[in-house]
Order: C-alpha cells, then sequence, then structure tokens
C-alpha cells in the first residue's frame, strides 16, 4: 500500500512571532465586541421592556440574555487565551503548553457556537418582534378610550416615531378611541355610529368615525391639524385630504420595526463578525 507524502510545515521563529502578535490582537478585539455584547443586551432589555404595553407575547428576557451571556464567556475565555499565547512566544514554555493549546481551540469552538447562536437568534427576533408589536398595538389601541397609562403610552408613541395607528392612520376609524363620558349621546350621528355591525353582523356598540387621536397630527403642516372627519372634504373649508393631509399615514409598527430592525441588523451583523474573527483563530 503506497503511503501519501505530507509536506511538513516548517514555521521560522519570526514568523511563529507574527502569528502570536496577531492573534493577541484578534483576542484584544473581541474582548471589547464581548464587552460590547454585554452592554447592547442591557440596552436592547430595557428598550423592549419600555414598550412593555405596545408588545404581546413575547420574551424580554431570552435574546438580551443570549447576548449578555455569550459576551460574558468572551470577556471571561479571550483573556485565558491570551496569556496562553503569550506564553506560547516563549519556545522554551511551547511544550508544555501543548495540552493548553487543544483545550483553547475546545474552548473557542464552544464560544464560536455561542456567538453562531445569539447571531442567528437576532435575527429571527426580527420577524416574532413584528409580530408581537402587531397585537400588541392592536390591543393597546382598544384600551386607548380607558386606561390613561396606555393612553399616555400610544401618544407619546405617535408624536415621538411620527406615526398613527398600528398598520396606518385608518386603524383608529375600526375602534371607538373617545371615552364614553365625552361622547355626545344626543348627537345623532353619535348614536348611529354607535349601532354599527361588524363582519359578522354583530352589534358592535361603539362610536365610530372617520377621526384619529391628536397625535396623529403632523408638525410640519402648516395648515392646523384635522384629525376629525379625516376624510371628509366637505367638512373643513378648503380641505382635499389627498392633496393636504395634516396627520401622520404610516403605521407605528413600521416605524418601530425600523427601529429596531436597524438595531438587530447592526448587532446580528457584529456578533457573526465576531464568529468569524474567532474562528479564524
Amino acid at each position: 500500500m503506497t503511503k501519501q507524502a505530507v509536506l511538513p510545515c516548517h514555521l521560522t521563529e519570526a514568523c511563529r512571532q507574527r502569528l502570536i502578535s496577531f492573534l493577541i490582537i484578534q483576542l484584544i478585539l473581541g474582548l471589547l465586541c464581548g464587552t460590547a455584547l454585554i452592554g447592547v443586551g442591557l440596552y436592547i432589555r430595557s428598550h423592549i421592556r419600555a414598550k412593555v404595553n405596545l408588545i404581546e407575547n413575547y420574551d424580554f428576557e431570552q435574546l438580551p440574555i443570549t447576548l449578555m451571556v455569550v459576551g460574558g464567556l468572551t470577556v471571561l475565555v479571550n483573556p485565558i487565551v491570551g496569556k496562553i499565547g503569550h506564553e506560547a512566544s516563549f519556545s522554551w514554555k511551547r511544550e508544555k503548553l501543548r495540552n493548553g493549546l487543544l483545550t483553547m481551540v475546545v474552548i473557542l469552538s464552544i464560544v464560536d457556537i455561542g456567538l453562531l447562536i445569539a447571531g442567528s437568534m437576532t435575527f429571527i427576533h426580527r420577524q416574532t418582534l413584528r409580530k408581537s408589536f402587531h397585537s400588541g398595538l392592536e390591543s393597546a389601541m382598544k384600551k386607548y378610550k380607558d386606561d390613561i397609562e396606555i393612553k399616555v403610552e400610544i401618544d407619546s408613541l405617535q408624536l415621538e416615531l411620527g406615526c398613527c395607528g398600528n398598520e396606518n392612520f385608518e386603524d383608529w376609524f375600526k375602534i371607538q378611541w373617545i371615552n364614553d363620558d365625552y361622547l355626545d349621546q344626543s348627537n345623532r350621528p353619535a348614536r348611529d355610529a354607535k349601532k354599527e355591525e361588524d363582519d359578522e353582523g354583530e352589534t358592535l356598540n361603539e362610536f365610530l368615525n372617520n377621526d384619529t387621536p391628536f397625535s396623529c397630527c403632523h408638525p410640519r403642516s402648516i395648515r392646523p391639524c384635522i384629525h376629525h372627519k379625516v376624510l371628509d372634504n366637505d367638512a373643513h373649508f378648503r380641505y382635499d385630504f389627498e392633496l393636504s393631509f395634516t396627520i401622520h399615514k404610516t403605521g407605528c409598527k413600521h416605524r418601530l420595526m425600523e427601529y429596531f430592525n436597524k438595531k438587530l441588523n447592526i448587532i446580528g451583523g457584529c456578533v457573526m463578525g465576531l464568529c468569524g474573527l474567532q474562528v479564524l483563530l
């Protein structure tokens, strides 16, 4: 049986020193990235928790804790690996470090797997968050007229992000967002509106109209904001809703996802980049 020759790889001492220097630089970068992951995990946790009334069926802890754990492992492991690499720069210590180098490779492989999982979770959570914001905003809007805390939160969100409704401004037309105490029950249109029927023919007993809360108003409109009877041109002087719309058209779900998608894409890219950096080691 013919044996295939394997070309031996000989490294000069100068080449070994350069490789070790490169290793230490990568480990320092990994240490910085690991620290950043911990900070990002805390950041995401606090910012998503701040929207707790607008999110449904979402695990607030899963992604942040994963990022913090993986970041902590990176911060813990990289200095140890760096010390082993530094010790290996001395030729008279290399023989003693053979077993340590093997252990180092195993530990780094575990960290790489953790980074890969964290990076994948970051991208997967974008879709999960989208669904949670959709159902959460929908539920919150229905409580707008009765829950002052949710009312303040939705108004603040619409003013801050320049959005209106869940999918778009017309979502406000489908629910009663004015408290019953402030509806003129003697008003015929209001009484009729409260007898609207849903798609299945059941009485909703809600006041529905083409109105939105004041927080939907677009501040860059020169015209005083029209957020009542939004689609009725005859109800307002020199008004054409197609040409002089004074409220935001984009839904808050889209604005929230634009914000969080940008953050999650950066985080996912950095985590995957750190994973690739670790693989190079």
